[in-house]
């Protein structure tokens, strides 16, 4: 990794990076459109609020989440799952995916995180790599919330809100 000082970029920082969608919670999804600036400043501003080092690994249940961490210089494993279907994500299979990589950080549809959470509990499994979890793009029960602080044991619950919106 280079240091920031050594990184040259003939980008424009208010051209256009990618047109992101809502989740759909407040009627159809609208597009949204992200320019370099404001990945930059999202990066930075995630990087800050959760104090994320290169020494920290994340298993997005968002795989676009990846671009965010990778910018940050974390390692980023892509968890075994259909991202376009995560009610359909294997407890299972991300439980096993974070214990193996050691996962600091994880993010992704609180659909996701119900089933990991649920299992966790009714089979007396922690995740104690876990520092922060990250849950958007529906609302988040507050049983999610009470399962997790069964589950983490040195992390917490996040539910933030409205990243496309602002």
């Amino acid at each position: 990794k280079l240091p920031s000082s050594e990184i040259h970029t003939t980008i424009d920082e208010n051209s256009l990076a990618a047109i992101l969608f809502t989740s759909g919670g407040t009627g159809i999804p609208k597009g949204v459109e992200y320019t370099h600036r404001i990945f930059s400043k999202q990066t930075e501003l995630l990087q800050e609020m959760f104090s994320l080092t290169p020494d920290d690994t994340d298993v997005p249940g968002f795989p676009l989440f990846a671009l965010f961490t990778i910018a940050m210089g974390m390692t980023s494993c892509i968890p075994d799952m259909d991202p376009s279907n995560p009610s359909k994500a294997s407890a299972e299979k991300l439980i096993q995916g974070i214990k193996d990589n050691n996962a600091t950080f994880v993010a992704g549809s609180p659909a996701i995180w119900d089933k990991v959470g649920s299992y966790c509990v009714a089979n007396g499994i922690t995740l104690p790599s876990i520092k922060h979890l990250v849950m958007f793009g529906a609302p988040v029960s507050k049983e999610i919330h009470l399962d997790f602080s069964k589950v983490l044991e040195n992390g917490t619950t996040y539910a933030p809100y409205g990243a496309t919106e602002s």
